[in-house]
């Protein structure tokens, strides 16, 4: 692939094309409704009716009216209702039927933009922050290459309000802010990460961000400089069980725990550290930099990614993924890793790595994306064994999870070992 051109990440058939896929899959099965057209003229009905008593439409009529245009084979009219519906659910705070709705647009079109921002801020009403913030980040980055600014603050905006303490989404707001031309915005941004940073102990995000404030005139006095952080520094006088959440300020003993009551067991990957990249925290603390400018090669990777040469931000994002994992800072390794699996340059390792960060970071939604992710890799490469492993691991998870039944649907549950 040549690399002075301008090439996207990821690749999907047109949407016609995926669709027609759709319903050749689904006719095997029976149709929400025996007659669509029937179905649509009565959800029609009950809508002209609320109307004319003044009421709001009922989410549950739009929903149908979504799930009778599918059934019909109008998908554009369908994603409308869906998101209608979504909107519909969330004003009465029924926020796990606008994520059922929202969910139901990410399948049939999974390049919906709209699905991700609404999922964010659903996601973060429920109080499911790292759900919201893989969401909203998500659609931001994507809103952000297209050029779209002003959406990808809007975004940013939610999500900072959202994880506070997540000093590098502030970093990128302030940045946005500054290419749009609100600096008062910026600054008040970067002062913001400047002394979350200060209280973290944290000298170089304290001095890089000083610079950034120096680029934008701000000529404030700078903080008395963080406490140096090293790596004989005494470890702090907590419980050596305990586990200390770094956003609600809890307390956890041992490994954190997946929220719901979902523990996840340690698998054998987890547990054997014959490679580099899986070795246990304090083997790689050992070799990791002194420097920790992890964040910033992961904007590098974005850089040379955007420019093509996706080589060079293989070479950042998994020099990150390991130095991020070294400061057990998981959720960005997650975010990194999968930048790096979009990339398709990651390995077995890397992905098996990608899961077990998502399991420290202790959120059940990111464990199973990370399993996904290496199932439909392993289904790719045509090693069945190894997809049926991370499926039947995701079902752990969640025993109900679809992606999980219909992987090993497609790959057998009586295969031998690749």
């Amino acid at each position: 692939m040549s690399t002075s051109a301008r090439a996207p990440i990821f690749f999907a058939p047109p949407r016609e094309e995926r669709f027609l896929a759709w319903q050749k899959k689904e006719r095997r099965g029976p149709t929400r409704h025996g007659d669509p057209d029937e179905a649509i003229a009565r959800y029609l009905e009950e809508l002209r009716q609320a109307s004319v008593q003044g009421a709001l439409q009922p989410a549950s009529a739009l929903n149908g009216l979504g799930d009778a245009y599918l059934d019909k084979g109008d998908l554009d009219s369908a994603i409308d209702h869906y998101r209608q519906s979504a909107e519909a659910y969330a004003r009465e705070g029924m926020y796990d039927n606008a994520i059922a709705c929202c969910k139901k647009i990410r399948r049939y079109a999974p390049e919906n933009e709209q699905a991700g921002l609404l999922l964010g801020r659903y996601y973060g009403a429920k109080g499911l922050r790292a759900d919201a913030a893989r969401e909203l980040e998500a659609y931001a980055d994507r809103r952000d290459r297209a050029g779209e600014r002003k959406e990808a603050i809007q975004a940013l905006e939610e999500l900072v309000k959202i994880a506070p303490a997540r000093t590098l989404l502030r970093e990128k707001l302030a940045r946005l802010y500054a290419e749009n031309d609100q600096r008062d915005a910026a600054v008040e941004e970067y002062r913001a990460a400047r002394v979350e940073y200060q209280s973290r102990g944290d000298r170089e995000g304290v001095r890089r961000v000083t610079d950034l404030l120096a680029e934008q005139g701000d000529r404030s006095a700078t903080p008395v400089d963080a406490a140096p952080v090293t790596r004989d520094a005494p470890a702090p006088a907590i419980e050596p069980t305990a586990v200390m959440d770094p956003e609600d300020g809890i307390v956890l003993e041992g490994r954190p725990p997946i929220p719901l009551g979902l523990e996840i067991e340690h698998t054998s990957y987890a547990d054997s550290f014959e490679d580099a990249s899986l070795a246990p925290v304090e083997a790689v603390q050992e070799s990791a930099p002194s420097a920790a400018g992890y964040a910033d090669m992961v904007a590098m990777a974005d850089r040379s990614a955007s420019e093509g040469d996706f080589d060079r931000a293989a070479g950042w994002l998994i020099e990150a993924c390991e130095g991020l994992r070294s400061q057990r800072r998981w959720e960005e390794a997650v975010d990194a890793y999968r930048k790096l699996a979009a990339l398709g340059k990651a390995s077995d390792d890397h992905y098996s790595a990608w899961t077990e960060a998502a399991r420290q970071a202790g959120m059940a939604s990111l464990v199973l994306e990370a399993l996904s992710a290496q199932a439909h890799w392993h289904v790719d490469g045509g090693r069945r064994s190894s997809a049926r492993k991370a499926a039947e691991e995701m079902l752990l998870v969640d025993p109900k999870n679809e992606i999980a039944a219909e992987i090993l649907s497609k790959v057998g549950s009586s295969l031998p070992r690749d």
